[in-house]
């Protein structure tokens, strides 16, 4: 089955990477798969704690879904035009290092074209913590579209 592979990280930038795809499948009539990769306990960004509250633990990937149906429903609010491609949205939490389980997945399921985000990290930053998005780009074996961040106004002056 055609489709696009819209990895999802629940950054801030999350959203506009996921519009971008959907977009794109939209214009290409292509089905939707999402990936979120949960990495291991002791390299979980900060963004899930603010999904966790005391005295209730989840585990990670339900934190995962929870985070996934907020983001469709705040997409569904702005855009509604896409409410129905949303709707059909294939979206699975997987566990593992992102980079290895993402090639596995475009492996596996050879998408027409991969959507990921990136963070715009340079220098040393870029060094210490990697890119799992230039990886990709360099092992893939499907075209893979990555959205910039949109900079910041006192950025560009």
């Amino acid at each position: 089955m055609a489709h696009i592979l819209i990895s999802l990280d629940f950054t801030a930038h999350a959203k506009d990477t996921f519009l971008h795809g959907l977009k794109l499948a939209t214009a290409l009539n292509l089905d939707v798969k999402a990936i979120h990769v949960l990495h291991g306990p002791a390299e979980n960004p900060g963004f899930y704690s603010d999904y966790i509250k005391e005295g209730t633990p989840k585990p990670l990937d339900e934190i995962a879904e929870i985070m996934y149906v907020d983001l469709v429903q705040s997409i569904t609010d702005e855009k509604p035009e896409y409410k129905n491609v949303l709707d059909n949205v294939d979206f699975k939490v997987i566990e593992g290092v992102p980079t290895t389980r993402l090639l596995e997945i475009i492996e596996d399921s050879m998408p027409e074209y991969v959507v990921m985000g990136s963070h715009g990290r340079s220098g040393m930053r870029k060094l210490l913590v990697g890119s799992t998005t230039e990886k990709i780009v360099s092992k893939s074996p499907v075209p893979v579209l990555v959205i910039k961040p949109e900079r910041i106004e006192d950025e560009e002056s």
